[in-house]
């Protein structure tokens, strides 16, 4: 058995993701079917990647500024002059309603010095320069500036925001600031169909949460894409967390899933019985409203009962009663 063989074999013998698919009792949909079961090399990554700011720059270069990025959600600037400021790198994008209804995205700086047009995300009636207040309409074109007659070079049908890409799926709102990207759709792969059942262009945002790391991108981002860290970092949650039989799958060119299944205890806990899961996932994890004390019925799982709790308490928020169409994987997963 060759080195690749061994790491591709190797996994916890508790249940799969796949195994727990099996126990539904619904129609599992062919999106988590899929099982890509990637291998993707066990060298080491240097340091460098992390640390190195020749290859931030490069990044910035090659993934910041040619990369779709979701910026906000449609209902973000649903109204006339509604403006959303996105900040990547040493970059601003502003993504504007007009008043015809389309959405445009400029690059975020005035034409004049160079200074931010626009500080905050809120309602404008135009982007005026806190510096010498030229001005342009929310649609980008220009508008004016003071003593225009100072500046006789400007043409003002050819003075308007440089424009960015701009595309919308699932009530999310993309930018790409290369406008020889592919189209959004083609650059989203596999992921609208995955989503065909949940329709996530009919969910809103309920609250909003940003914080500022002072980490390099990729260390922030991978801890939210593995279940490695959670014996460690969470051990709270590891009595309803199968952290250790999570499932990772990737797909080129660059879309990627990780499922880790809830209301079944971590392999890394020993004589657990349904009861505890329970006890412990309730009125504790978001996965789960309420109630915040149940008792398991005779005969059924955990992960079964809150699926069924899940059903009870998420259902008015579909078209449809998720207890008959939904799997537990996709009530809580």
């Amino acid at each position: 058995m060759n080195s690749k063989e061994k790491i591709t074999g190797a996994r916890s013998p508790g249940p799969s993701y796949q195994d727990l698919l099996d126990k539904e009792v619904n129609p599992v949909p062919d999106s988590l079917r899929e099982n890509t079961n990637p291998y993707l090399g066990s060298d080491n990554i240097p340091v460098d990647r992390y640390l190195s700011r020749e290859f931030h720059d490069l990044e910035v270069e090659h993934v910041w500024k040619r990369t779709w990025q979701a910026v906000c959600r449609e209902s973000e600037v649903s109204e006339t002059g509604d403006t959303f400021v996105y900040d990547i790198v040493n970059m601003s994008i502003i993504v504007s309603r007009t008043e015809s209804g389309e959405l445009k995205a400029f690059k975020n700086a005035c034409l004049h010095r160079g200074r931010q047009l626009v500080d905050e995300s809120g309602n404008y009636k135009d982007f005026r320069c806190p510096y010498h207040a030229f001005t342009w309409e929310v649609d980008g074109s220009f508008k004016g500036a003071p003593c225009k007659w100072d500046f006789p070079h400007i043409e003002d049908d050819k003075f308007g925001l440089p424009e960015v890409l701009v595309d919308t799926w699932g009530g999310w709102v993309f930018i790409n600031m290369d406008k020889h990207a592919q189209p959004l759709h083609d650059y989203l792969g596999i992921l609208p169909k995955h989503f065909e059942r949940w329709k996530p262009e009919n969910a809103y945002k309920m609250i909003h949460v940003e914080k500022v790391i002072p980490c390099n991108w990729k260390v922030g981002w991978e801890a939210f894409i593995e279940s490695y860290h959670a014996v460690a970092t969470h051990p709270q949650i590891l009595p309803y967390t199968d952290d250790a039989d999570s499932q990772y799958d990737v797909w080129e060119p660059h879309i990627s899933r990780t499922i880790t299944a809830l209301g079944v205890p971590s392999f890394h806990l020993k004589n657990l019985v349904d009861q505890d899961v329970v006890d412990t996932m309730l009125g504790v994890s978001p996965m789960v409203a309420r109630p915040t004390e149940a008792e398991v019925p005779e005969g059924m799982t955990a992960r079964e009962y809150i699926g069924k709790l899940n059903s009870k308490e998420f259902s008015p928020n579909h078209d449809k009663e998720l207890d008959s169409f939904a799997t537990n994987s996709e009530r809580m997963d």
